[in-house]
């Protein structure tokens, strides 16, 4: 199935959405670089901020007012507080996009069913039964079975829509 990208006004193959942090279509032939790069950015984010927040405590346990600058100090807090909302953020894009890769759908189509489809008694229109499963498999590192059910699913939901054509 391919997509015509107002964005970038190119053709997709299995277009899922457009990422304005990368400046590019994520599709079929990059998909999985763009999980890796949204796993790149939540693990380096969070011990960026545990970093932060060590030389933060340690100036804070010796209270020695000469050891660093108030300046310091504040683009230390600030600092500490913008990782950790990109560490969320990240985190909350990738959990979505593994959710999507479980359900062998693209995160276009899930919106586009929870718009139809608000309302039917799942959170946002994801079923947290299924929610759950994937995060299960996600912490036990169960990725070749994520990526079989990704490919299953994705492919019977070519079928449907073969069919419905």
């Amino acid at each position: 199935l391919q997509y015509h990208s107002k964005t970038t006004q190119k053709c997709v193959l299995n277009f899922d959405h457009f990422c304005s942090f990368l400046a590019v279509d994520i599709g079929k032939n990059n998909y999985y670089w763009f999980l890796f790069a949204l796993s790149l950015i939540v693990m380096t984010a969070f011990p960026s901020f545990l970093s932060a927040a060590v030389h933060f405590c340690r100036h804070m346990k010796n209270n020695n007012s000469n050891s660093i600058s108030t300046m310091e100090i504040q683009f230390l807090k600030g600092f500490m507080v913008w990782t950790v909302l990109v560490w969320l953020q990240m985190t909350a894009f990738l959990l979505f996009h593994l959710y999507c890769c479980y359900q062998g759908k693209s995160s276009r189509e899930i919106l586009l069913s929870t718009k139809r489809n608000n309302g039917n008694g799942n959170c946002c229109g994801v079923d947290i039964g299924t929610w759950w499963t994937t995060i299960k498999m996600i912490v036990t590192g169960n990725w070749k079975s994520l990526k079989k059910k990704y490919e299953k699913n994705r492919v019977e939901a070519t079928i449907g829509a073969n069919k419905k054509n």
